[in-house]
């Protein structure tokens, strides 16, 4: 999926992997997440990701979002943690 950016999801000792695209908004993200863990919601969830020597960045709007993915395309990264 060309443009799409890989994100490492983990809850509970449990992995996932989801698609985030150009166009993918943090209430996507969020919602993506929560539907596949059982017991998560959007209310009282932190999302954080890790970007090159960068840790704990938070994931909390839609700015957010673009930042993680325009940092992404400036960096050349495929995968996020």
């Amino acid at each position: 999926m060309e443009g799409a950016i890989i994100a490492k999801c983990t809850f509970e000792n449990k992995t996932l992997l989801i698609l985030v695209f150009h166009h993918t908004k943090f209430k996507d993200i969020a919602e993506q997440i929560c539907s596949r863990f059982v017991g998560l919601s959007p209310e009282v969830m932190e999302l954080t990701y890790s970007l090159g020597e960068h840790q704990s960045c938070l994931l909390q709007s839609d700015m957010d979002a673009s930042v993680m993915k325009f940092s992404c395309c400036v960096e050349n990264i495929a995968s996020i943690l």
